[in-house]
């Protein structure tokens, strides 16, 4: 009973206020379908931008592992311009944390500062005969071959393209199904789109 007159004296004081207040009691959130709405218009909205800006990473990245095989290629023929040989050629890193520095083994992640498990793309450089690294006493210093590949762990780039340059002149990429390449062997850009 006590229950019913405190209900009764709620509606008086609502029902005897002015409109205006009475609505401001009434109003006092978001709905739950309101809510659902706002939630799949976002949840819409990242479905159309996310994979737009995975390939604009993507596309970053294999644009950067470009630039870099072109300019150690630049700068293997400044070296065998003052030394008319490739051979004791060593890929100068970008930046002083070069930790790992696998500049002497002729490899060199990208980005440069990156280590083995986070690199999106590695560059390999070897000899003519595609066996040692230039800096290798062994070397053969008539050429080099450099091959630029994506980092399969990474999801980003593990379905990016291959790419190839050499002394000779060719420069080519590689789909993603053709797998792993074997610089140790001749390859022949012919048949391959260029880049």
């Amino acid at each position: 009973m006590v229950k019913k007159r405190a209900l009764m004296k709620f509606f008086l004081i609502v029902n005897s206020r002015p409109l205006a207040k009475r609505q401001t009691l009434l109003i006092n959130g978001f709905s739950l379908i309101e809510l659902m709405i706002v939630v799949m218009i976002m949840a819409l909205i990242a479905v159309i931008v996310l994979p737009s800006y995975q390939s604009h990473l993507r596309h970053k990245w294999q644009t950067q592992a470009q630039q870099q095989g072109l300019l150690v290629a630049n700068q293997l023929a400044r070296w065998q311009s003052k030394r008319l040989s490739y051979a004791g050629f060593m890929m100068m890193p970008a930046s002083n944390m070069a930790a790992n520095r696998l500049e002497n083994r002729g490899k060199q992640h990208i980005p440069i500062d990156s280590n083995d498990e986070d690199y999106y793309y590695l560059l390999t450089l070897r000899d003519a005969t595609g066996q040692l690294a230039l800096n290798q006493l062994q070397a053969n210093g008539n050429g080099w071959r450099l091959l630029i590949a994506p980092n399969p762990k990474q999801t980003l780039v593990q379905v990016s393209d291959t790419y190839y340059l050499d002394s000779l002149g060719q420069r080519c990429r590689f789909g993603p199904e053709v797998g792993v390449l074997d610089i140790s062997t001749q390859i022949d850009c012919s048949s391959q789109p260029g880049w």
